[in-house]
């Protein structure tokens, strides 16, 4: 969802660009703040879904060798 917003800026600062040179330095700013946000939300995202695929396969080799060993 973020994803699509931080697109939906970019979009709309190249139109606002086109309309208003002079604001050309306050969007670029804008945009830094606004991806540096995005990466610092992302970034705990990503490591709790890498900890949950770890555990999910953890999981499924558990359930295989407790069908091998305990019929």
């Amino acid at each position: 969802m973020k994803e699509v917003q931080v697109q939906a800026l970019e979009t709309q600062a190249a139109k606002l660009r086109d309309v208003d040179p002079e604001k050309e330095q306050q969007l670029s700013c804008r945009k830094v703040e606004v991806e540096e946000k995005f990466n610092k939300l992302l970034a705990p995202l990503v490591d709790r879904r890498k900890k949950l695929d770890q555990f999910k396969r953890i999981q499924q080799v558990w359930q295989l060798f407790t069908k091998i060993v305990i019929p």
